[in-house]
């Protein structure tokens, strides 16, 4: 038979050989030069007396260890069959049924590159996941249907599934394929047909070289099939919406979601689920997930699906701050230039109200600054990595824009630049003039999905003040308009400030483009101009040249001020001044007179009426100088001070508990008053017209004082005058009711205990309705309870003392207390048994208690003072058959004890036994009954039972 090799990634040396028995092998050829993608050997089957035959390629690049067996098949073959051997799979693993699991610790690691992108005849899925070592599964399905296939790496490998009908190397057609950089599974759910042969192909990306652990599974179609081409789509900062599709599918899922990467059913598990299905926990933004899903088939008995291929996704950052215009990063007007902005990654930015620049319509996600220039002039803008190496953005563009206001459309496009940079960054960059003070926005943003970071340089043009110069100035006279100072030209963005020397003069006035007037100026003195940048304060110049201003001055008066003069006394104008006059002339509104109304300083005496008005203006009159005209005056008032008055009022009386307020006491024409007394009382402000005076002991002793005024002068007065009056003291009256007292309800009380003092009479009132004798203005009256006082077991009495006027009467009260007459019972008469009898005493009224007595010689218990004690007889009790207890009552205080007997016929036991009654003697005084009695007397017709004396409640 004639045999070809296939060889693609090397140049190999391949040793065939052959065994009828797969255990014996004998070498039959080498094949180390090829020509053709096929090299041909010939095996003859007919010398070699076989029909089956197995055959194994070596690869003897290297000796001892480092050669491999590429391939091991077996065939059945006769002579003249054209077979192709298979070279390049490695060791691939024959399954011979399914289900199939390998269980963990499987490795690619040492099965060298078999499959590759090149020597593949169909590169299934990313051509990365054919570039590290792999091996080659190959199985025949027994059935039609969807098969699931998972693959379970131990640690995040970068790996790929690649499933082939056919074998990849010779013309396979690619199935399906799972692969990914993160996670843990990768899982097919193909639909695979009964008896054809598929190769599956496990693989990872170059890096690392190959996939260290995991496990395979393959499984045969499921009553619950496996859901497929999970995805993710929707993806917000703290959502995603999962889809799946799922043939044969009607259950509901299950979906694991959890960190990128992790082992399917290890997340967190949500039930019930269908697709689509928004997640939304809410996840946390800028994070990778991995997703998985199976159906649950447990309401058919059919359990859950195998977990399908994990879905990955990355939650959106939040968007930078500078996202809108809201938050637009503000460059600084004075830079300082060239100026960099930070950079600001436009990922996870939004379109929001972004206005599509003029120069390129498939912008994205821009991002926002905000700039005011301080001067007017040519700007470049520019994102270009040469200027700004922080951008990283694959093709920005860049616009600049006004608005209607802060952050309000339509924005206006100013300048706006798509690719402009020299170099192959595809970044922009904008050379426009912009005029100084106006707010400009400048949007960075992506061409279509080209995002990544960005970085904004801006270069200024140099601040310079030009130069203009001072006009105006001159002289004017004093209390003119002044003269105007100006400037010959100004600039926008410019503030001009006038000086006065070193001193400010008003406020700046803004450039306008045309020339300044600063208006009249009366200072004199010399006048510059200084420019300042609105913007830029360091950015400034002193104007060219000064005008000066000079002032001619005019007659000036001053009168003094005002001032005050004593009524007997002149008045020397000594505050007056004058200048630049020709002449001064006093004058008067009043009748007074000046001793010279030439003089500056003359001195004035008040006339009668000037006295009376108590006031009197006066002016200066200062004449003007040449070349100024006119006059000027000025006037001043003089305060004419009467002598002060004092009167301290009437004499009056005051009762010696009370204070007297002086309220008919006046005073005028004074700086202060000042009371003074006589005694040794006090007053509550002696320096008050009105004061309050409180008598001393003594001013009460004396039974009067005299209190003094004094009124001190007005300045420029000076003295003072006095005043006095006489207060007489009344001593108030007092009142004394007495001590509270205890009487008894049936008795009278005498108010012996009763005082008054300094009064016009007393009279006596009762809170209740008892009456006092002999009458009720009797000071030590007898007081009668009545039937309420009596009922209500008190009366408050009230004695009132009248007082002499001006004093007011004295109260005083006490309290009578009403006792309740005691009363005691000891119960009713009766017998009472020697060993004891209980008493039933009782006691009322005022009684708290009671003590019993006896007539004989018994004994109380517990005590004579329990009143339902037991009375124990004494020998002379029983001797005599009878006692008398005596309840006499206790705790009364005001009332006669009252008391109460009781007596008792004392029995010791029956009387001795009748002859008729038989049985052993009862005595009735028994704790316990009742008892039976029985007689056997013979012959007796009637038989009558009695009961000794003493003895009571015996019931036959």
């Amino acid at each position: 038979m004639v045999q070809k090799i296939k060889y693609s990634y090397r140049t190999p040396q391949f040793t065939i050989e052959t065994s009828p028995n797969n255990s014996t092998w004998t070498v039959r050829g080498t094949v180390s030069t090829f020509t053709t993608t096929y090299q041909q050997f010939t095996i003859d089957l007919n010398a070699l007396g076989l029909t089956n035959v197995y055959v194994r390629v070596r690869d003897t690049r290297a000796s001892g260890a480092a050669e491999r067996y590429i391939d091991d098949m077996s065939w059945t073959s006769t002579v003249g069959a054209n077979n192709t051997i298979q070279i390049g799979l490695g060791s691939p693993i024959t399954i011979g049924s399914l289900p199939y699991s390998t269980g963990t610790g499987q490795t690619t690691c040492g099965n060298g590159n078999n499959v590759t992108s090149s020597n593949a005849a169909v590169v299934c899925g990313s051509s990365s996941y054919y570039g590290a070592e792999d091996k080659t599964y190959i199985f025949t399905p027994t059935s039609t249907g969807i098969h699931n296939i998972l693959l379970t790496t131990v640690s995040d490998d970068d790996a790929g599934i690649q499933l082939y009908q056919g074998c990849p190397l010779s013309g396979g057609t690619c199935i399906a394929n799972s692969q990914s950089l993160s996670g843990l599974t990768r899982t097919l759910a193909p639909n695979l047909t009964n008896g054809v042969t598929y190769y599956l192909v496990v693989d990872n990306f170059p890096a690392p070289s190959c996939i260290g652990s995991y496990s395979l599974d393959i499984n045969p179609p499921s009553a619950c099939p496996t859901p497929t081409a999970v995805t993710a789509g929707s993806i917000t900062q703290t959502t995603a919406s999962i889809t799946w599709s799922c043939t044969g599918c009607s259950g509901t899922y299950e979906l694991d979601y959890g960190p990128n990467p992790h082992t399917a059913g290890t997340g967190t598990i949500i039930t019930g689920v269908t697709s689509p299905y928004t997640l939304n926990p809410p996840l946390t933004p800028n994070t990778s997930y991995q997703v998985f899903v199976r159906q649950d088939c447990t309401g058919g008995g059919n359990g859950f699906s195998n977990w399908s291929s994990g879905a990955t996704f990355t939650t959106l950052a939040p968007p930078p701050g500078n996202d809108d215009c809201a938050g637009a990063i503000v460059i600084p007007s004075t830079g300082p230039f060239p100026y960099t902005t930070s950079v600001v990654n436009n990922s996870s930015a939004t379109n929001g109200s972004d206005p599509i620049p003029t120069c390129q319509s498939s912008s994205n996600k821009g991002v926002w600054y905000a700039f005011t220039p301080s001067v007017t002039g040519s700007y470049t803008l520019s994102t270009c990595v040469s200027d700004a190496p922080g951008t990283t953005i694959s093709d920005g563009i860049l616009a600049i824009y006004t608005a209607a206001g802060p952050c309000t459309a339509p924005y206006t496009s100013v300048a706006c630049d798509d690719d402009g940079c020299v170099t192959s960054t595809l970044q922009s960059i904008v050379t426009t003039n912009l005029t100084c003070g106006t707010l400009y926005y400048i949007v960075a943003s992506g061409y279509n999905a080209n995002v990544g970071d960005i970085q904004l340089k801006i270069t200024a043009p140099a601040c310079t003040a030009n130069l203009y110069t001072v006009t105006g100035g001159g002289t004017y006279c004093a209390g003119g308009s002044g003269v105007t100072v100006g400037l010959s030209n100004s600039d926008l963005c410019y503030n001009y400030q006038l000086f006065e020397g070193a001193n400010p003069v008003g406020a700046p006035l803004a450039g306008t483009g045309a020339a300044l007037d600063f208006g009249l100026q009366t200072t004199a003195g010399t006048y510059t101009v200084t420019a300042t940048n609105a913007i830029d304060p360091s950015c400034n110049a002193i104007m060219t040249g000064s005008v000066g201003v000079a002032i001619q001055a005019t007659p000036t008066a001053n009168a003094g001020g005002n001032a005050s003069v004593c009524s007997d006394a002149t008045y020397t104008l000594s505050g007056a001044t004058a200048a630049n006059q020709s002449s001064v002339a006093w004058s008067t509104a009043g009748d007074g007179t000046f001793d010279n109304a030439a003089l500056v300083n003359a001195t004035y005496t008040p006339g009668a009426n000037d006295i009376t008005n108590g006031t009197v203006v006066l002016t200066l009159q200062a004449n003007a100088t040449s070349p100024c005209s006119g006059n000027v005056s000025s006037n001043m008032t003089l305060n004419i001070v009467p002598v002060a008055t004092a009167n301290a009022g009437s004499n009056a009386s005051v009762c010696s508990d009370a204070t007297y307020t002086l309220s008919g006491a006046t005073a005028a024409n004074q700086s202060s008053v000042a009371w003074s007394t006589g005694g040794d009382g006090t007053f509550d402000n002696a320096a008050l017209v009105n004061a309050t005076y409180t008598p001393g002991a003594n001013d009460i002793i004396n039974g009067s004082v005299v209190l003094t005024l004094q009124s001190n002068a007005t300045s420029p007065c000076t003295g003072f005058v006095t005043s006095n009056m006489t207060l007489t003291i009344v001593p108030a009256a007092s009142a004394n009711a007495g001590g509270n007292a205890t009487i008894c309800e049936t008795g009278s009380y005498t108010l012996s205990g009763a005082i008054a003092a300094n009064n016009a009479g007393v009279t006596w009132s009762s809170a209740g309705d008892g009456t006092f004798s002999p009458n009720n203005t009797t000071l030590n009256a007898t007081y009668n309870p009545g039937p309420t006082d009596i009922t209500n077991g008190a009366a408050q009495l009230t004695l009132t003392a009248t007082g002499n006027a001006p004093c007011g009467n004295a109260v005083s009260n006490m309290t009578l207390t009403l006792e309740a007459v005691p009363t005691a019972n000891a119960g009713g008469n009766g017998g009472a048994c020697a060993s004891g009898k209980v008493l039933t005493g009782s006691v009322g009224g005022s009684a708290t208690g009671g003590i019993w007595s006896t007539s004989g010689d018994g004994t109380f218990n517990p005590n004579n003072t329990t009143l339902n004690a037991t009375y124990v007889s004494g020998p002379n009790d029983i001797t005599n058959g009878t006692v008398t207890l005596t309840l006499t009552t206790t705790g009364s205080v005001a009332c006669a004890a009252d008391n109460d007997q009781v007596t008792y016929g004392i029995s010791n036991g029956l009387p001795a036994t009748p002859t008729a009654i038989t049985g052993a003697p009862v005595s009735a005084c028994a704790p316990a009954g009742p008892f039976t009695l029985s007689t056997t007397s013979a012959g007796a017709t009637n038989i009558n039972w009695y009961v000794a004396p003493g003895f009571n409640g015996v019931n036959f």
